[in-house]
């Protein structure tokens, strides 16, 4: 029987390749991808099962306890998967964990198997230098696929008149790369930045040379995140570092703290330099911050862990249940997520009382591990392993300061570089205390059999396990692949359709828990159906969508598409439970009680649909402005659904620029005093230029869109009109104007020339087929990876979104929910 060499540079070439592999966390969602990183994993845990049958070999435990802390986290997994409400997704998602904790002891035994710590520095050296690797190619490609193009984006903007900032505040313009989000980043540079350091003080000559660079160029990558996570982690890891220092090292305190304070110093005029850090600052201070995003999820995560308590919801179940348990005061922030944004809390929700209790536990011992080394004098003699021992414990401190922000286990480079940290404390924890190490040749022959058999049944069921789902997500791929050649070219659609179809429902059958299936078939064939007026495939796709449904009942989406189908297709008593049911999970959604009140009105219940209506104003007042309302039919009801709104509305008088604002959009008498007195200064403008009474500072140095719109309404320049109407565009949407844009602006002056009052050019009925209602549909933008795959075509809501181009360019401000 081989040694698992092979597997075992396979496994490590595929590590390496989902650790430089550009956005990285969305490919691994996507065919074939999927399929390498299992084959990697299961390369990883073969050499195990290859070891622990040579019985002529020695297999090491961990020892110290730790193996106490994997089993109890082992029988979390399980206990979990056994009561989760998604059973097969928590036997996925316990797969690779359990799979991770299988490549603790991989690294480990191979660390054992040399006795002189050669392992331990080839280990270390290339976790380094491959962390370098990645610090060098996440600046490059930020550099060039993000920084660059943006200063010329700003630039080009520059000419047109507008200067604009470079904003961190902006998620696209942080550094992404090459994991695909800026916290993934983050993290994986708290982990190996403590490596740099240690190598920089264990190494001399150039490659100590090297190592300061890399410190240098990661804390620089650090900073082009914009990760408020990261920067936690990294001032704990200084004031730790600090003080280790001044406990244990022969340099002169007072240089310490000096050299301390300029970093902390630095580290404040890096932040302040930062306008997303400076805006958390601000908004932590005034109580509207970003940490608001995680309170809800958070509130979620808690909910979820009570009702689950002792095992937790299941691996894989947050993106699943996520909405059923979502606060109602979130409104509409944070509606869907794949992960609750904090490690502990996620572990709590999935895994509950059992989970959490694992997690202190293993802390706890690794705690308890540092402290026992304190105590070897072998250990506190030799500098090298003592370093290297700082920084690994260096790593796991700054890395769970951010784990408390966010969640990043199922990042290949995260959870390989935590393997790897991991096996080496344990591996430390053992050459120093030699009389905790656990041969299972040694003491525990029978258990090594045992071992052996049961880790060797178990990888073989859970590839039996994984083939359907492996060739099911292969299956959808390949018919993905065809809807883009029909997309591509249409005169193909009856094949390439059925081939489609023919790929999902494969899929469908081979892996029925997964809702992606039936949902993306659902939706393609309705929206395949709906863009050529073909009734049939719209009735398939419902059908689809149904089934997506039944497979998780708590996700709004497919109630959302359901129901505007079955509007769509004369079926409103079927479209009012579905909209009754996505308001269940997110209430503040828009369109969704605007559809409710259809469905009431189509089944002659005229007063609780003109009440949901009603809701839907009050949710989202800015609706009465979409050329919706131009039908004879909608004029006639309208006064009385905003009659309905304002009488039944508690924080009416809390609302007086929004209730000013819908009053003189409704045309109603003393409209025009009330925006006056509402104190709001866009108001205050708009309620000026209806009466002709603009001031000069308005018309000669307009700031805001809605200012350019006034100067531009009172200028007879065209090309002055021009102009400011571009201008307000680059500002409202920070981006210079398209050739659709720049269409909808030329529309814009043509509508002044052919009105006779600044009303009349915002509030007149416009034509139909005009550039001025913009027409739109709500795009779900993160549905695929919120699903776990990342193969599919990205949906959108069926519901047909005509908004008002002046009022939302320049004026939308006013109609605040």
């Amino acid at each position: 029987m081989g040694s698992g060499k092979l597997l075992g540079l396979l496994g490590t070439l595929i590590y390496i390749v989902f650790t430089v592999l550009p956005d990285s966390s969305t490919q691994m969602l996507a065919w074939p991808w999927v399929l390498i990183w299992q084959a990697g994993l299961i390369c990883i845990v073969g050499i195990n099962i290859l070891n622990l049958w040579q019985k002529d070999k020695p297999f090491f435990l961990l020892g110290n306890k730790l193996d106490w802390a994997i089993a109890l986290f082992s029988i979390a997994i399980c206990l979990s998967t056994i009561f989760a409400p998604f059973p097969a997704q928590s036997v996925w998602q316990g797969l690779i964990a359990l799979g991770m904790f299988g490549a603790v002891y991989t690294v480990f035994n191979y660390l054992k198997a040399d006795s002189n710590g050669h392992n331990l520095e080839q280990l270390i050296n290339f976790q380094a230098i491959l962390g370098l690797v990645v610090v060098i190619e996440s600046l490059g490609l930020w550099l060039f696929q993000t920084l660059l193009p943006e200063l010329n984006r700003l630039s080009e903007i520059a000419q047109l008149g507008v200067n604009l900032r470079f904003d961190f505040s902006n998620i696209e313009l942080r550094n992404w790369a090459p994991f695909g989000h800026q916290n993934y980043v983050a993290g994986y540079l708290l982990l190996v930045i403590p490596l740099f350091i240690t190598k920089a003080i264990n190494q001399t000559g150039i490659w100590r040379k090297v190592w300061i660079g890399g410190i240098v160029l990661g804390l620089i990558d650090l900073y082009t995140t914009s990760s408020r996570g990261g920067f936690l982690g990294l001032a704990v890891v200084l004031i730790a570092g600090l003080s280790l220092l001044l406990w244990q090292t022969s340099i002169r305190k007072l240089w310490i703290i000096g050299a301390g304070s300029g970093a902390i110093a630095l580290l404040i005029i890096l932040i302040s330099f930062n306008n997303r850090l400076q805006t958390l600052i601000t908004g932590v201070i005034s109580g509207n911050s970003e940490l608001f995003f995680r309170q809800i999820t958070a509130a979620a995560g808690l909910k979820i862990g009570l009702e689950h308590l002792p095992f937790g919801a299941g691996l894989g179940a947050v993106p699943m249940i996520y909405q059923k348990y979502r606060p109602l005061w979130a409104e509409r922030e944070a509606e869907m997520v794949f992960q609750l944004h904090s490690t502990p809390v996620q572990i709590w929700a999935e895994l509950g009382v059992v989970g959490i209790v694992a997690t202190l536990i293993g802390l706890g011992i690794l705690i308890w591990l540092l402290i026992g080394l304190h105590s070897s004098e072998a250990w506190r003699s030799h500098k090298s392993d003592r370093v290297t021992t700082y920084g690994l414990f260096g790593s796991l401190l700054g890395y769970a300061f951010l784990a408390l922000t966010d969640y990043q286990l199922d990042i290949w480079a995260i959870s390989g570089s935590l393997v790897i940290i991991v096996a080496a404390i344990a591996y430390l924890a053992q050459a120093y205390a030699p009389e905790t190490s656990l041969d299972v040749s040694d003491k525990f022959s029978k258990f090594r059999g045992w071992l052996a058999g049961t880790v060797t049944v178990a990888t073989f069921a859970a590839i039996a396990w994984l083939t359907p789902v492996d060739i099911a997500w292969q299956a959808s791929s390949t018919g993905f692949l065809f809807l883009d050649r029909l997309k591509a070219n249409p005169s193909t659609v009856q094949e390439n359709l059925n081939k489609f179809i023919d790929r999902l429902e494969i899929a469908s059958q081979l892996a029925p828990w997964e809702s992606y299936y039936p949902y993306q078939l659902g939706w393609n064939l309705a929206e395949i159906g709906v863009e050529n007026r073909y009734i049939p495939l719209q009735v398939k796709g419902l059908e689809w969508l149904q089934k997506g449904i039944a497979s998780n009942p708590d996700q709004e989406f497919g109630y959302n598409n359901a129901a505007w189908l079955s509007l769509s297709n004369k079926l409103p008593q079927q479209a009012e439970t579905y909209f009754r049911k996505a308001l269940e999970l997110v209430p503040t959604k828009r369109s969704l009680k605007f559809g409710l009140g259809i469905s009431l009105l189509k089944q002659n219940n005229t007063e609780a649909g003109l009440e949901a209506i009603a809701s839907e104003i009050k949710a989202d007042p800015i609706f009465i402005t979409s050329a919706f309302w131009q039908d004879p039919h909608w004029q006639a009801q309208l006064p009385q659904i905003i009659s309905r709104w304002q009488n039944s509305d508690p924080k009416l008088s809390q609302r007086k620029t929004t209730v000013a604002a819908v009053n003189w959009w409704m045309g109603n008498a003393g409209a025009i005093a009330q925006l006056r007195e509402s104190g709001d200064p866009t108001a205050i403008t708009l309620a000026n230029a209806l009466e002709n009474k603009s001031p000069v500072n308005v018309l000669n140095s307009p700031q805001t869109p809605a200012e350019m719109a006034i100067a531009a309404w009172f200028s007879k320049d065209q090309a002055q009109r021009q102009k400011l109407l571009q201008t307000a565009w680059i500002i409202k949407n920070q981006n210079g104007p398209n050739q659709q844009a720049l269409g909808i602006i030329n529309a814009m002056i043509d509508r002044m020339k052919n009105v006779s009052s600044f009303d009349q050019w915002l509030r007149q009925a416009i034509p139909a087929g005009s550039p001025l209602v913009l027409q739109s549909r709500r795009v779900r933008q993160g549905f695929n990876v919120l699903s776990r795959h990342t193969d599919g075509t990205t949906p959108s809501d069926f519901f047909n979104i005509q908004e008002n181009a002046m009022i939302q360019v320049f004026f939308s401000d006013l109609f605040q929910s």
